[in-house]
């Protein structure tokens, strides 16, 4: 609930109360929760790993480590974790300014895409960001809300 929690509930319709539980998740549509579970939680290709938050070095099968991909805050991979690839992940909010530094630098191995959208009153944050790969476009779009 810490995390956008009351948010989510609230866009679904879902009235959380006072002292919500996790049960409350049970009343969002099966549909959507069906579609969530089929989500990978990483994809990787023969140029990038792709993940929500990132990767957890010490562990013997680092993919197979779900708490890791999508909470850590590590953006240090040793270059034998990475193979040559390039680590593309979000979950940490970083200012516009620092994304298109990261992206236009052709040695950079860990990009992180996560600009902040849900903090449009901080300087610098606010902003949706897709990047596409093969080409370098960035794309930043301002929180519109």
């Amino acid at each position: 609930m810490r995390n956008k929690g009351f948010t989510t509930l609230r866009d679904f319709g879902i009235a959380a109360g006072q002292s919500p539980g996790p049960e409350l998740a049970n009343r969002i549509p099966s549909s959507y929760l069906d579609f969530f579970k089929t989500l990978p939680l990483f994809l990787e290709t023969e140029r990038f790993i792709l993940v929500h938050a990132g990767l957890n070095p010490s562990s013997e099968n680092p993919l197979e480590d779900a708490e890791t991909l999508l909470w850590t805050r590590d953006e240090d991979y040793p270059e034998q974790l990475l193979r040559g690839r390039k680590l593309i992940h979000g979950h940490t909010p970083l200012p516009a300014q620092e994304i298109i530094r990261r992206t236009a630098d052709r040695h950079t191995r860990v990009i992180n895409l996560d600009g902040g959208c849900v903090y449009p009153h901080i300087p610098g944050y606010g902003n949706l960001v897709a990047w596409e790969p093969g080409s370098g476009e960035l794309k930043i779009v301002r929180n519109q809300e």
